[in-house]
């Protein structure tokens, strides 16, 4: 199905894969700066190229277009200790049941007591926009520096959390 060339993150060991297609560019820079602090890989999947330079640890993955192609792609590849960063509430809510963390673009964090809730609420406003019951969503407010500190928050308290949990584990494995 991933034909390209540029379709393979080799993971080595911890990775952030972004669904970014959808996620915002202003948080790419960050991103990138969290990931290298913590000598974490970044995996950008998108149907396009996008401005972002590789390197050993940043990966620019190019999948087919259509339709969820890219949340294919992060779904196969991410494991138990990687963060998906995802606008996306249904691939959140596949990612989140087999334990994969997953944040939003606003730093909200998915998990088990808060997925099912979230897929409701968006369930909701689609069925309800096809009826004629809502208007259309508003245009896309602004992404400034206040969505950037809790995304940051929220990536660098999961990243902690999954380091050391892979820590714990290996310690119980020995």
């Amino acid at each position: 199905m991933l034909q390209k060339e540029n379709t393979q993150c080799p993971k080595r060991g911890f990775c952030i894969f972004i669904d970014a297609d959808s996620f915002p560019s202003a948080s790419r820079d960050l991103i990138i700066r969290m990931a290298k602090k913590r000598q974490w890989q970044c995996c950008f999947a998108a149907n396009r190229p996008l401005p972002i330079k590789d390197d050993r640890d940043i990966q620019m993955v190019i999948v087919p277009a259509g339709k969820d192609m890219a949340d294919h792609y992060i779904a196969l590849h991410a494991g138990i200790y990687d963060i998906v960063l995802t606008r996306d509430i249904l691939l959140a809510e596949l990612l989140v049941k087999t334990n994969i963390s997953v944040i939003n673009h606003l730093g909200e964090i998915f998990d088990q007591n808060n997925i099912a809730e979230r897929r409701s609420v968006r369930d909701f406003s689609f069925h309800a926009h096809q009826c004629g019951l809502i208007s259309p969503p508003r245009a896309k407010s602004a992404y400034g520096q206040k969505e950037l500190n809790q995304l940051a928050n929220s990536l660098d308290r999961m990243m902690s959390v999954l380091m050391k949990k892979k820590i714990h584990a290996q310690g119980e494995a020995k």
